[in-house]
């Protein structure tokens, strides 16, 4: 549990204007100091231990008469001890109460300072070891916890005083370490501080037990700092979502530049004093301690200043502490060149400060750009970072230490300054980076609290539901898809997401699910906040997804797929068999590919497998991306009777679909979305009511039949396209007039007639399963012939036998007159033949604009590598034609608004018509579309007929498509080949076929007419 300052501690009466300036309580109020004077007591108790085995360590090797080689180099390396230990302490500490894990920290100094000074009194060199090792490690393993401590319980307005404070008691601790050692050393022996320490943190561990908040009975008032008893982060999440914030992923590489030259500098000081300015001990220790004066004197300049500046400007505070390290740059630079040993001395002093400075600055930041359940673990990453600076520092370090030693043999120890300065000066200029996105990513934040208040002040007033999402904000890499969104599905419920193509829908689902950091505002699944979680987490909560570009293993096969799908239930062998016979039962069509790989199942058996894996893990959430997506309409009657089933037993569901008929049958509440926001939200009645939403994704025809609640959008009937199309969507109002042939060949190839593409007697087998048997097609040039048939029919396998993706067991395959059989895929389509694919194959690193210009440079003559790497003139020319046809037929499918994202950002209907935009670049003479529909809205469909049109007309090509959509595919065939369990069932114009009556009972059922 993660206690906080209950609203009810905070005293009204307790003005922080009115307290004296050298009242603590000034600190945190109108808060409660307690907390932080104790845990600041924990820290000077610690920081101050290990700085005191440092200083009396000459004492020690003398009390034992030896050199004391390991416990030298640990003594060094203090700083790398402590800090290396506080992330695993900070994970541990996570995972309970961190009062709780700071009080048994100080207990274990305790006995750790009472074992040192007990090495004194009794000389044992084992318990020495144990001792210096021990008080070393303590020193600062619990830093991060204690800073977690203090920021999760009190407020943001005090929360960066609380932690300053926190740091300038241990930094002044450290700099009384040497006047300690020396007023203990002039009466008592070496071991005498130890006693003391641990006398004085047996008194704080005793008040710590009474006033500290480590009861697990203690909560937050809900108008606090709004949190819940949940599940502990993890360290991958949190650093999965604190690397996706900006300002706290630069703030953490700044980290390594800036603490290898604090440190570096601050040790090779020590050596100039006495190497170039030829001082003696005493006076190097007197600078040394100035040195620490100026360290505190930082801190607490930070204490005073960067709050105030924090809170009101943080953008202004990240450049204040900025200036400080360009300060500290400054100094490292004085150092080098200084003749003088007083100047010296002043610029370390002015250094420190300027150091110290920046730390304070860089922990202030993260006070309040961390988010709360986040902030023990956020601390101890940036621990981590310092440390990948830290090791590189002292007589044992990796990279620093040595690199500086040999430069100093060389060229003398001023020398060594100039290895760190430049180190330095990059660690300011990413550290000013962070003041760019610092104010938003607060601003993202203080949403994402309020955000939590309000959902959870719903649930405690009884209006809460099973998934309540407020102000949600995601996009991808610095593109922002959803603005401010609030969902809400109650348990039991069915509630469809609609929307075009590019609205927002799949972001929300994914963001929902944890496959992608929301950047502001909170969800909460059964009273839990889930906005952070990993995906496998929000999983075991109840959370099941079907995404909607399939989400199977494809190297597994079926059988394997179905086991993985249980893997919540590993323990429970029963039910996993009972589940897989039932969700065979669903779909009787995998029970014969149970041992075939998943990846070679057809587009649509792919879908009913993914549906099936859902269906074993049993979610209290189901969310469905795209239901329909490449399913013959009998499948999707059959589907809607099993979602159905799931809905009625209990599971709620979330339905994403662009068939807008389909969502309103299953239904009665219905999400409009529109360029990432809500626009409507209620009963799906009241959803056809609404002109102007239903016209983005309903064209005239439709929305007549959408309003009278008939069909699914997938029968026969000729689909109607309106000469008005606008605001249908990326491919409305689309003209390919302009497309003209710039291809020779396929000019050439445009003047023939007869048949383009021929396959006669194709046989395909896949171990024992028959998938092609004897089929026999003509494709005539200039002619749209389409193919369908049931999911499992054996279309996708032959598209890819013609295409050269797999090879036939009996066949062959002929285009423009010559057997290609033979061919591999490349060279079919350096011949003339295009095909898109069921699901996009595009590259998801590269940008629409890029993927299209790699498209079409195939087409544009290249000037050869050496003119390349001459920047010939020629190059430019070659790469302008490349970028002119490129936007050209961008802007052909509508693609603009889209053409800096990647593909892999891209919703599912955009990447289908990007993957078309790539096949039109390369102006094939034959086009093979396998569902050229899926995933595009209902308006978009019925607007695509045309556009295939243009498209054949401009490219002069022969088409052949697969498409579950009888309208679209009534509207565009000249001629349709339908298929069953592999063979070909019927040939000849689109009325003759779709009233076939083997064609209405396999594969159109209620859809037909």
């Amino acid at each position: 549990m993660t206690v906080t300052a209950p609203a009810a501690l905070a005293d009204p009466k307790l003005e922080r204007d009115r307290l004296s300036v050298l009242d603590p309580r000034r600190l945190t109020a109108p808060f409660p100091v307690t907390p932080l004077l104790v845990l600041m007591g924990f820290n000077a108790c610690m920081l101050m231990g290990g700085t005191l085995v440092a200083l009396q360590f000459i004492g020690i090797q003398s009390a034992y008469h030896s050199g004391l080689t390991v416990l030298s180099g640990a003594v060094v390396q203090q700083v790398q001890l402590g800090i290396g230990l506080d992330l695993p302490v900070a994970v541990a500490a996570n995972r309970g109460s961190r009062w709780r894990f700071a009080i048994g920290a100080l207990v274990v100094f305790i006995a750790l300072a009472v074992l040192l000074g007990i090495a004194g009194v009794a000389p044992n060199t084992v318990i020495l070891y144990f001792g210096v090792f021990g008080v070393i490690s303590v020193s600062g393993a619990i830093t991060s916890t204690q800073h977690g401590a203090l920021a999760q319980y009190y407020p943001v307005e005090v929360r960066t005083r609380a932690i300053l404070a926190h740091r300038f008691v241990g930094v002044g601790a450290v700099a009384l370490a040497a006047p300690v050692a020396y007023a203990f050393g002039t009466g008592f022996a070496w071991q005498a501080p130890f006693f003391a320490l641990a006398g004085i943190a047996v008194v704080l561990v005793a008040v710590a037990v009474r006033v500290l908040p480590i009861r697990s009975d203690s909560a937050a008032d809900i108008a606090a700092t709004p949190l819940a008893d949940e599940e502990p982060a993890t360290l991958p999440e949190a650093t999965r979502v604190l690397f996706s914030v900006p300002s706290i992923r630069t703030l953490y590489r700044a980290l390594p530049f800036l603490s290898v030259t604090f440190l570096g500098i601050g040790f090779y000081t020590n050596l100039l004093y006495v190497n170039v300015f030829h001082q003696d001990a005493a006076n190097a220790h007197l600078a040394l301690e100035l040195s620490s004066a100026g360290a505190a004197a930082g801190v607490l300049a930070a204490l005073v200043v960067l709050p105030r500046l924090f809170r009101s400007d943080p953008a202004r505070g990240m450049q204040m502490v900025t200036r400080g390290a360009f300060v500290a740059f400054l100094m490292a630079v004085l150092l080098a060149v200084n003749p003088w040993f007083g100047l010296a001395v002043a610029a370390n002093i002015v250094f420190m400060g300027a150091a110290a400075w920046v730390v304070a600055g860089v922990y202030a930041a993260l006070s309040v750009a961390l988010p709360a359940r986040l902030m023990t673990l956020g601390y101890g990453l940036s621990s981590l970072w310092f440390v990948l600076g830290v090791l590189a520092v002292g007589p044992v370090g990796t990279i620093g230490s040595t690199l500086a030693a040999a430069i100093g043999v060389d060229f003398g120890s001023r020398a060594s300054f100039w290895l760190f300065a430049p180190l330095l000066l990059m660690g300011t200029g990413v550290l000013r980076r962070s003041a760019r996105f610092m104010p938003r990513d607060i601003e993202r934040l203080d949403a994402s609290v309020k955000a939590d208040i309000e959902v959870r002040r719903d649930r405690v007033e009884g209006h809460g539901k099973l998934l309540m999402a407020r102000g949600l904000e995601a996009g991808y890499d610095n593109v922002r898809v959803l603005f401010g969104v609030d969902f809400d599905v109650d348990d039991g419920e069915m509630v469809a997401v609609l929307g075009t193509n590019g609205a927002g829908k799949s972001t929300l689902v994914k963001a929902l699910c944890g496959l992608i950091i929301p950047t502001g505002g909170e969800v909460l699944f059964d009273g839990q906040s889930i906005t952070t979680l990993d995906p496998n987490r929000i999983v075991k909560l109840g959370i099941a997804m079907v995404p909607g570009d399939r989400g199977i293993f494809p190297g597994l096969t079926t059988s394997d797929n179905l086991k993985m799908a249980g893997w919540l239930y590993d323990k429970d062998a029963d039910y996993i068999k009972q589940a897989t016979k039932a969700v065979l039962g669903y779909f009787p069509g995998l029970q014969k590919r149970l041992t075939t790989p998943a990846g070679s199942l057809s587009g649509g058996e792919q879908q009913m497998l993914s549906l099936a894996m859902a269906f074993i893990a049993q979610p209290r959430l189901m969310i469905i991306d795209e239901l329909s997506l490449g399913l013959a309409p009998t499948v999707i009657e059959s589907l809607l009777l099993i979602v159905k089933a799931i809905n009625e037993r209990g599971t709620a569901v979330i339905l994403v679909e662009q068939s807008v008929n389909l969502a309103l049958r299953m239904c009665t509440r219905a999400t409009f979305m529109e360029k990432g926001q809500v626009v409507f939200q209620g009963p799906t009645a009241e959803l056809v009511e609404h002109e102007e939403i239903v016209r983005s994704v309903l064209l005239e025809g439709a929305r007549h039949e959408a309003a009278a609640g008939t069909g699914m959008g997938a029968g026969p009937a000729r689909a109607k396209v309106p000469d008005d199309a606008n605001g249908a969507g990326p491919i409305s109002g689309t003209s390919l007039g302009a497309l003209s042939i710039d291809d020779a060949r396929t000019a050439e190839r445009s003047g023939q007639t007869g048949v383009v593409l021929s396959a006669q007697g194709i046989v395909k087998r896949f171990g024992g399963v028959l998938a092609v048997d004897d089929v026999s097609l003509e494709l005539n040039n200039g002619e749209i012939l389409g193919l369908i048939g049931p999911n499992g029919a054996g279309k996708t396998t032959v598209f890819e036998i013609i295409s050269g993706q797999l090879r036939p067991n009996h066949g062959e395959v002929t285009m423009f007159s010559t057997d290609i059989s033979d061919w591999p895929a490349y060279r079919r389509s350096a011949f003339g033949l295009g095909r898109s694919f069921q699901a996009a194959r595009l590259w998801p690193g590269l940008t629409v604009q890029e993927t299209v210009s790699l498209a079409v440079a195939r087409r544009v003559h290249s000037p050869g590598i050496i003119t390349t790497m001459l920047c010939s003139p020629t190059v430019g020319r070659a790469e302008r034609r490349v970028a002119v046809a490129a936007e050209e037929v961008i802007d052909m499918l509508g693609l603009g608004a889209f053409k800096d994202q990647l593909g892999s950002d891209l919703s599912t209907g955009l990447r289908r018509l990007l993957e078309l935009a790539v096949i039109v670049a390369q102006r094939p003479s034959v086009v093979l579309l396998d569902e050229p529909s899926a995933g595009l809205a209902q308006a978009e469909t019925e607007a695509l007929a045309p556009v295939l049109r243009d498209i054949q007309a401009g490219l002069h090509c022969s088409l052949m498509l697969i498409e579950h959509d009888m309208g679209l595919t009534r509207a565009l065939a000249d001629r349709i080949v339908a298929l069953d369990t592999g063979a070909v069932v019927a040939v000849g114009e689109p009325d003759e076929v779709l009233r076939h009556p083997r064609v209405v009972e396999s594969y159109l059922g209620a859809a037909a007419v």
